[in-house]
């Protein structure tokens, strides 16, 4: 595009972050992020109207004309079942009049509890003379008592009294019939309506608020822990030095798989640890083993005590997400022999891998804004174990992942290899066999025999294949070299080893077994050979793929995100090793005996990583998550609760907060999370209570009263710079001019092993258009809560969430600085401008500090920034909590409409229709909530006259020519300056010279005034008793007007004129074909045709139109900049102007032959390409 050659210009309006950054940060700069792209379109359908809904009430819609309301079937026509409205009336449609459509909308999905009660009284004075009175009074009453900003609960009363008077005037007629060569056929009539109403809003409880975020979402949770959604992975692939399996490099090569050894992963049957018919016998019985760690049944009630659950939910499990790993048993497709004693234990077994991997169904991490993977472990070192857990690391790997597991470059599927055995259709790699075929669908054949031939596993080789197969034929071969005798014999009586199954990669399901422990019943429940054959006991139904997100695309790059996690002993502490809090747990287990237990909840930031692995550069496009453990020495299970990713609506905000005279030194790191009742109930050092008047809602679909998770927002920074701050942020769209006040409570200790001093820290917040430019800041210091045990009472309540730490900023307090910032620039001091900020102590607060920026608004508040600030001279660190933040006090201003009109009817002459229509600030329907009243005075009147000028000359004249004329103006006077829309209009005018108050109303005020002419079709219907060319009846003639004129706050003034003028000509005479032949007396067969042959001397028709339409439109808008208008945007206008000429002729010469002519010609009028008028 061009240029912009002006930098101070450039700098206004050029927005760089949008193509060299991540849409993510590009919506931080929010000062740039404020334009709108808005286009509009005419239609051209001939007056059809789509409503947007369907099945629409009958009798339910309301069409007007410039505030007349239109006869259905008469000037429309309404189909109620697609909803379309078509306009019939075509001097409406001419005119280019304003029409307007309403109707009823059917909300089928109302959850709210209403009342509505009314009362419509009538009373008839006479036939002509009529009076009404109604009331109507709505309430709701919502199913919970956190209603979000815009949903508030209404409790509206509406009141009107009408009138209405409609009477024949014979009066009129008989002045009508005194014009000498008018001849009033039909009656006259007089119509008059007055309507009033009054809309009464009952005023709020003191206990009722309007949400802006109750914190209950601001963090969500995505769960990873199904275990069929997880598969096999490849080995982790690194090109750097310290690369943890450099074979990973290796292309169908067996060594890729050298260092894989036994994982499995799974959730354990419930059959198993509940006494059920359907629990194996040994198991039942085995006490011990059911209260063995690594298997017991764990409750919902020993983690989340606090979270309340159903009378059947007493008793209910928590999903375990389990990972056993046995790093010296062989792991699938494992055919490593030189690293092997002959025991078959791997010499180094702390280089042994087990790894699975999984499909992102949300890919770009960044726009969903997941933050951590965060679960629950269960502390896999207990004594009862008997030592055999090991220490090593767990990995989590989050981007492309390779999808080549059995790596060799060729995408395997199941599915493709050949249901007879054929094996043309597949190609050998040192692995096994793949399929030739590209693949159209992952899903078996539904021949008996083809899940014998497909479901064979990632090699592609059934098992009696493996053993002739020459990768695993010599895998055997050297084992029965290498190994001992006794081990030899122990493996060849185990199904599952080398010499039963070559590959490793046989499936079992868990209830297949006759004999076994929970542990060895999983250890195989994740083989892919067979894993399908069995319609109960399968482990999934569709085909084993190198294709983990299925989009038939072998992904094989290894671009990604890593994360390293200690598993041993000296590093399971809270604050070290993503570990945020732990819990220990009391349990009776099966045995009877109780045990003490341990539970880690990991937080694991995602932009905390521990490598970066490839050209990765952001969090857009996160694919897939693989998961590994390495470095053990000993089997290790690791049991998960709660494994998911955690997003939030609140970001952390990367940019300065502070101005550009002083940057402090920015060390400090940042984490964002959740705190709540249910899993944070006993956390350390302060556990999670409620705060004050805040109780725990109940979920609405159950019987019981079941109470939901209550949570607040976590900040914790540390190492928090002198004068520095960091804050989250939240982009959003809100009114707030209907509220007295907003509230937030806040918490706030100190880190273990930190000190923080009353006041040493200070929470604010912004609420603007932006975050460093346009705002309103309100500042609050903060008094820590000491550590320790808090319990659910009012005292302990106030305890963790003090009154001094809440905000109760009023409103008013914003707007009324922002006067005293105004007045001051008015004065012309030159230490305020709209580039500094404005500070005062608040009036009722003096610790608490106001402060505006710019020129913000709070009817247009585009962000919200919540940010702590180290008031202290050293480093500070602390943990901030927030919850509720809320509107109260809410506006219960109603208003006042009036409207009405006066119809004539003069006889069959003409027609007269005036209407005038106010509303006062505040009006509304019975149905409106909050934001959907009016906040402008509204006043429209109208006048529209038709009349057949015709009937107003003598008759003998034969003229008609029907006229119609029409004028209207919509008037809204808002109730707060528009450019400063939280300031009232009463209040900028007040003080103000009587120049400057013209001058601001004649921006405020919108005001649109429309006109309309037509004379359709005049023509004097007189003729020649033989149809003659000069008759003047063959001649018609048209005249269309229109012009609308607009001006607004953005808008000096917007002019569009239309003008159309046509003449239409159509001549059919009256002619008697000519017979030559007619007396012909031969009588052949021929002569007949000859005698009946006959000749038009002249056409049947000709027709000839010709027209012009001329379009003039011209805009002068306002520059706005800062809270003042310019005038020095240049004029915008457009002007068409088009001639088009149509001819036709019909001549039917003779019967059999027949001359058609038609033409058309179009023709653009040039003119001066400037303005017709500069100044209006």
């Amino acid at each position: 595009g061009e240029r912009i050659g002006d930098a101070n210009l450039a700098k206004t309006y050029a927005y760089t972050e949008l193509y060299d950054s991540t849409l993510t940060y590009a919506r931080q700069i929010q000062e740039k992020n404020k334009f709108l792209l808005k286009g509009e379109y005419r239609s051209t359908t001939g007056g059809v109207i789509t409503l947007g809904a369907m099945n629409i009430p009958r009798g339910s819609v309301v069409v007007t004309a410039n505030g007349i309301t239109l006869t259905e079937n008469v000037d429309y026509t309404v189909d109620y079942i697609l909803g379309v409205v078509t306009i019939i009336n075509q001097t409406l449609l001419d005119s280019r009049t304003p029409i307007s459509v309403t109707c009823e909308s059917l909300n089928n999905y109302e959850t709210i509890k209403r009342t509505l009660f009314g009362v419509d009284l009538q009373y008839a004075y006479n036939k002509d003379l009529n009076f009404t009175g109604t009331i109507i009074h709505l309430s709701e009453k919502p199913s919970s008592n956190k209603l979000t900003i815009g949903n508030e609960a209404i409790s509206n009363t509406i009141w009107g009294l009408g009138v209405s008077y409609k009477t024949e005037s014979q009066w009129l007629t008989n002045m009508i019939d005194k014009v000498p060569w008018i001849n009033a056929s039909q009656p006259s009539k007089i119509t008059a309506k007055a309507e009033m109403a009054n809309l009464i809003v009952k005023k709020p409880n003191e206990d009722e608020y309007a949400y802006l975020d109750d914190f209950e979402s601001s963090q969500s949770v995505l769960d990873i822990s199904s275990p069929y959604a997880w598969s096999l992975g490849s080995i982790p692939y690194d090109n750097g030095k310290d690369a943890l399996f450099p074979e990973a490099s290796y292309n169908n090569d067996v060594r890729y798989g050298k260092n894989r050894s036994l994982l499995a992963w799974y959730q354990i049957d419930n059959l198993f640890t509940q006494n059920t018919s359907q629990t194996p016998d040994e198991i039942r019985r085995d006490k011990d083993q059911l209260s063995d760690p690594r298997v017991r049944q764990v409750l919902v009630r020993e983690l989340f005590p606090d979270r309340q659950t159903s009378s059947y939910e007493e008793t209910s499990t928590l999903p375990i997400f389990n990972l056993a790993f046995y790093p010296k048993e062989r792991g699938p497709y494992n055919v490593e022999v030189d690293e092997i004693g002959t025991d078959f234990k791997p010499l180094y077994p702390e280089k042994r891998v087990g790894s699975i991997m999984r499909k992102m169904d949300a890919t770009n991490f960044e726009n969903a804004n997941f933050e951590y993977i965060q679960f629950w472990l269960l502390d896999p070192f207990e004594e009862n174990t008997d030592g055999e857990n090991g220490e090593g690391e767990l990995y989590f790997n989050i981007g492309d992942i390779s999808e080549d597991i059995l790596k060799d470059g060729r995408k395997f599927y199941e599915s493709g290899l050949s249901i007879s055995g054929d094996t043309s259709t597949s190609v050998a790699t040192v692995w096994g066999r793949v399929p030739k075929n590209q693949s159209l669908s992952y899903s078996f054949d539904n021949s008996s025999v083809a899940k014998e031939n497909q479901d064979v596993g990632l090699d592609g080789l059934k098992n009696s294949q493996e053993y002739t197969f020459p990768t695993y034929s010599k895998y055997v071969n050297q084992l029965e070299g290498k190994l001992s005798s006794n081990v030899k014999q122990e493996l060849k009586a185990d199904p599952f080893s080398p010499f039963n199954d070559p590959s490793g990669d046989n499936y079992k399901h868990y209830l297949d077994y006759s004999s076994a422990t929970i542990l060895q019943r999983y250890k195989h429940n994740n083989g892919t050979e067979g894993n399908s054959l069995s319609t109960e006991h399968s482990s999934r139904s569709t085909p084993d793929v190198e294709d983990i997100n299925q989009d038939n695309t072998l992904n094989s790059n290894e671009r990604y995100f890593e994360y390293k996690v200690s598993i041993r002993r000296s590093d399971m502490m809270v604050g070290k090793n993503y570990i945020s809090d732990m819990k220990e747990t009391s349990v009776t287990l099966a045995n009877g005996k109780v045990s003490h237990s341990k539970w880690y909840q990991f937080k694991i930031p995602l932009r905390e990583y521990s490598k970066m692995v490839g050209n990765i550069e952001d969090f857009t496009s996160i694919r897939f998550m693989r998961i590994f453990l390495t470095g053990f020495k000993e089997n290790v299970v690791l049991r998960m609760a709660s494994f998911e990713l955690v997003r939030g609506d609140w970001r952390t905000y990367t940019k300065t907060l502070t101005s550009s005279e002083y940057q402090p030194i920015t060390n400090a790191s940042v984490k964002v999370s959740a705190v709540n009742i249910e899993e944070n109930g006993s956390r350390k050092p302060v556990n999670y209570v409620l705060p004050p008047g805040v109780s725990r809602a109940t979920d609405p679909s159950q019987p019981q009263n079941k109470q939901l998770n209550e949570q607040s927002l976590s900040i914790e920074i540390e190492d928090l710079s002198p004068n520095d701050a960091r804050a989250v942020y939240k982009n959003t769209s809100l009114d707030l001019r209907r509220y007295n006040a907003l509230q937030l409570f806040t918490h706030a200790e100190a880190i273990e092993g930190k000190v923080l001093n009353q006041g040493d820290v200070s929470i604010f917040m912004r609420l603007g258009s932006d975050y460093n430019s346009n705002y309103y800041e309100y500042s609050n210091p903060l008094t820590p809560t000491p550590h320790g045990t808090y319990y659910d009472n009012s005292r302990d309540r106030e305890r963790v969430w003090p009154e001094d730490n809440r905000f109760n900023i009023k409103l008013s307090s914003l707007t009324d600085l922002k006067k005293k910032r105004n007045a001051e620039r008015r004065k012309g001091n030159p230490l305020v401008n709209l580039t500094t900020i404005f500070s005062l102590p608040d009036a009722e607060k003096s610790s608490n500090t106001i402060s505006i920026k710019g020129n913000p608004s709070l009817g247009n508040v585009k962000t919200i920034l919540i940010g702590i600030k180290n008031n202290a001279g050293d480093v500070r660190s602390v943990v901030v909590w927030i919850d509720e933040l809320r509107m109260c006090g809410f506006d219960d201003e109603g208003g006042w409409a009036v409207k009405g009109s006066l119809d004539l009817l003069l006889s069959d002459i003409a027609v007269l229709n005036t209407s005038v229509h106010y509303e006062s600030s505040g009006f509304g329907s019975v149905e409106d909530r909050l934001q959907e009243r009016r906040m402008s005075d509204l006043f429209q009147y109208n006048v529209s006259t038709s009349v057949d000028v015709g009937r107003l000359i003598p008759e003998k004249i034969k003229l008609k020519a029907p006229l119609y004329y029409s004028i209207s103006e919509k008037k809204t006077t808002p109730k707060y300056d528009p450019l400063d829309t939280d300031i009232t209009l009463k209040d900028a005018l007040e003080g103000t010279s009587s120049k400057e108050k013209d001058s601001i109303l004649d921006y405020a005020v919108d005001k649109t005034t429309t006109k309309s002419f037509s004379l359709s079709n005049l023509c004097f219907n007189i003729k020649s008793k033989k149809p003659m060319p000069y008759d003047p009846s063959n001649f018609k003639f048209s005249y269309v007007f229109s012009e609308s004129n607009t001006k607004n706050p953005t808008t000096k003034y917007e002019v569009t004129r239309n003008y159309k003028g046509s003449i239409n000509y159509t001549y059919a005479p009256l002619i008697r074909p000519l017979k030559p032949f007619k007396k012909m007396k031969s009588k052949s067969s021929y002569s007949k045709f000859i005698r009946e042959f006959s000749l038009n001397y002249l056409p049947n028709s000709i027709v000839f139109s010709s027209t012009m339409k001329r379009y003039y439109y011209e805009l002068q808008s306002r520059s706005i900049t800062s809270g003042t208008i310019n005038n020095d945007i240049p004029l915008v206008f457009r002007k068409d102007f088009t001639w088009n000429r149509q001819f036709g002729m019909v001549w039917n010469l003779a019967k059999s032959f027949r001359f058609d002519i038609n033409t058309a010609t179009d023709a653009v009028i040039d003119e001066p390409n400037v303005a017709v008028n500069k100044e209006l």
